[in-house]
């Protein structure tokens, strides 16, 4: 499945919801077509900032 996503934060919140859908396998590319990392994908998003567990817990 490709997905594209406008923002880094969008990326990081898909890529969580593809987490919590307990996709695996997930593989993060960047515009570049780069492959990234989780950490890497974070560090370029302001969404990094949000601890996991409260990103989960706001959807709720």
């Amino acid at each position: 499945m490709t997905y594209n996503c406008p923002t880094p934060e969008w990326a990081v919140r898909k890529n969580r919801d593809l987490i919590q859908s307990k996709l695996t396998d997930v593989t993060i590319t960047g515009p570049d077509g780069r492959i990234l990392s989780l950490r890497e994908l974070e560090a370029l998003s302001d969404e990094g900032a949000v601890p996991k567990a409260c990103a989960l817990a706001s959807r709720a």
